[in-house]
């Protein structure tokens, strides 16, 4: 759970950097969302503060929603994620897709 709950804090990070103004967040992990989305009252465990942090952070865009995705509609996630332990440094991509998704595009461009 902490793995999620952190993901989710620096996805909300990297969108404030870079100044937007609408969000979406999505993740497979359901008490996550849920607690992101909900304000629970529950978030006082050992991760409330890092859930009232995320929330914190997406409070402060015009428009942010948090929302629920099957593990399966969250391939390319998973993918980036295992792909990033292999990283020495952080890196981003805005324009050409790294190769090891490029497929996972591929077939998103044929489910819309």
């Amino acid at each position: 759970m902490l793995t999620e709950i952190t993901a989710a804090r620096e996805a909300a990070l990297f969108a404030h950097q870079w100044q937007t103004e609408q969000v979406i967040l999505e993740g497979d992990a359901l008490l996550v969302i849920a607690a992101i989305q909900n304000n629970l009252a529950a978030n006082h465990g050992p991760f409330g503060h890092l859930m009232d942090g995320t929330r914190r952070i997406l409070q402060s865009f015009q428009l942010w929603k948090a929302k629920f995705v099957r593990r399966d509609a969250n391939t390319m996630a998973n993918r980036l994620a295992r792909f990033s332990l292999t990283l020495e440094h952080p890196v981003s991509w805005f324009e050409d897709p790294p190769h090891i998704v490029s497929d996972l595009i591929l077939e998103d461009s044929f489910n819309y």
